[in-house]
């Protein structure tokens, strides 16, 4: 009997910060489906019939690669009216009573806020501009290069230079612009960006 069909998997997402135990092979499949390509680099898969925990890109994981393909009757399109004005970084979606829309909050103000910055992956530096930032992400003024992948390095350029872990904000279109602070890798730079974004002055970006 194959055991990848009857054992429990367990995967770890330390970008997202979630592990997910006790999944079949088939919910492992749906799970990883849904893993952007950032996600599928980092993510780590145990099995209770291995001795240690496994990268899920490696060869060991590939019977989690198989297409998953959905039950039931297949929706329609998403009408493009829901999915204009969305958010950079949306934390919570509260339903109001006296509304029929929801209210959307942002976790972080946003600035605007022209600063030198680095873009460092290995020994390639891509040097630009912010456009705007926030606590949890920044947009810069040029697309990022290709190289750009995974987790990459900003160095925020100001009279004490910051280091800052980041990754790609998903779902972009062609040109890469945004990226997303990691919590909780460097919580001490994290903490020390922060205060220096809210004590700067920047004008709020209100859109």
């Amino acid at each position: 009997m194959n055991f990848f069909k009857t054992t429990a998997w367990t995967l770890h997402n330390p970008l997202k910060g979630w592990t997910l135990q006790g999944l079949s092979l088939e919910e492992a499949r749906a799970v990883v489906a849904t893993l952007s390509s950032a996600e599928q680099n980092v993510v780590v898969v145990w099995n209770k019939q291995w001795s240690e925990w496994h990268m899920l890109n490696s060869e060991t994981c590939d019977a989690l690669y198989v297409e998953f393909l959905p039950k039931g009757p297949t929706p329609p399109d998403i009408p493009m009216h829901l999915l204009e004005d969305a958010p950079d970084e949306i934390t919570e979606v509260r339903p109001v009573m006296s509304s029929k829309r929801a209210s959307v909050s942002r976790r972080h103000s946003r600035y605007i806020a022209k600063v030198p910055c680095d873009v460092i992956v290995g020994e390639h530096i891509f040097t630009t501009n912010t456009r705007d930032i926030s606590g949890g992400g920044i947009c810069f003024e040029e697309p990022l290069p290709e190289w750009v992948a995974g987790y990459f390095t900003v160095v925020i350029k100001v009279v004490e230079s910051i280091e800052l872990m980041c990754v790609m904000v998903e779902d972009q279109k062609k040109d890469k612009f945004r990226a997303e602070i990691i919590d909780g890798n460097q919580p001490e730079n994290t903490a020390k960006f922060r205060t220096w974004l809210e004590s700067a002055g920047f004008p709020l970006l209100t859109k």
